[in-house]
């Protein structure tokens, strides 16, 4: 099987398992870029990685939204499990084909040599950045992906293999229909997006979104802890 055959494959493979986007980036189209899209971090003598979404029930937003009901809580823990579970398809199906392969799983996954280990929530490699360069989807003001079908309400994931792939292209600047409102910023409770812009070069190509603030801002109140800091706070 040629390289642009294998390609479309496992595109192929992935949308009918049951992903909405996907693509492929290789160490060629993430040269120059953060140190989270060295694919070689996880896989030594890596070549592709394919970063796929997988979308959320949309149906249950609203009303998870309006609190009448938090179906979307089970949605999206079964969503990433999922995610996470097709890429150990594909990386199987590849390994099968004597290539190697790594499944990254989309969440709770981070790298443990950094001064302070996992708590620095970095990851291995970034499906963000991966999927923004492979025209997965495209940042938004707030640093999430967004997809046209689906906004941000997605579970990104990847496989970091050493077959040798053919990318796909990022979107367009003028399909991103981010128009910087702010209102993700409004609405986050612990102000986890900042003022300062982050811009970064990956594989000749530019892409910008704001700077997070420290991720335990998030961390805490996804956990659960809004009551508790309110209690502190007051």
């Amino acid at each position: 099987m040629d390289n642009e055959k294998l390609s479309e494959s496992l595109k192929e493979m992935i949308l009918e398992l049951g992903g909405s986007h996907v693509g492929i980036a290789t160490t060629h189209t993430l040269k120059g870029g953060p140190e989270s899209t060295d694919l070689n971090y996880v896989l030594k003598g890596a070549k592709s990685s394919i970063t796929f979404a997988i979308p959320f029930n949309q149906e249950f937003i609203e009303p998870y939204l309006a609190k009448k009901h938090f179906l979307l809580n089970e949605n999206k823990i079964r969503t990433t499990t999922f995610a996470g579970g097709i890429s150990l398809e594909v990386a199987g199906f590849l390994n099968q084909l004597d290539y190697k392969a790594i499944p990254i799983a989309p969440n709770f996954i981070y790298r443990k040599d950094t001064p302070n280990g996992i708590r620095d929530r970095k990851p291995l490699i970034s499906h963000k950045y991966l999927a923004v360069r492979s025209g997965v989807g495209f940042f938004g003001y707030s640093g999430s992906i967004l997809t046209k079908e689906y906004g941000s309400s997605i579970v990104l994931s990847s496989v970091v293999t050493d077959a040798q792939l053919t990318p796909t292209n990022p979107i367009s600047e003028s399909e991103n229909y981010c128009d910087e409102c702010m209102l993700c910023k409004l609405s986050c409770i612990p102000n986890y997006i900042s003022d300062e812009k982050i811009k970064v070069n990956i594989g000749g190509n530019d892409f910008k979104y704001q700077k997070p603030n420290s991720h335990w801002r998030c961390i805490v109140i996804c956990g659960g802890a809004t009551f508790i800091i309110l209690l502190y706070i007051i």
